[in-house]
């Protein structure tokens, strides 16, 4: 590639991009299209973690990453009520 871009985004902002496309998943259990959307969550749960552990300079903050990792990951468990 010969022309490289090069952009930015705040951990913060990551992070609302990714809860707010989580959120748009219809994860009801039983639904047609509930596997599909549990592995567009899936797969956007870990393209925000290889992002952020890719985007620390030097060390990442483990601490806050696992936690937001697991927020992350809890919106999907919610997701899958039947009465959401």
């Amino acid at each position: 590639m010969d022309n490289d871009v090069t952009f930015s985004l705040s951990y913060e902002q990551l992070l609302e991009v990714t809860e707010n496309e989580i959120k748009r998943c219809d994860l009801r259990q039983g639904t047609d299209h509930y596997v599909q959307a549990l592995t567009k969550a899936h797969d956007l749960l870990h393209f925000w973690h290889t992002l952020v552990m890719r985007g620390y300079p030097l060390l990442p903050d483990v601490e806050r990453v696992n936690r937001d990792f697991e927020y992350l990951a809890s919106l999907m468990k919610a997701g899958k009520r039947e009465d959401a």
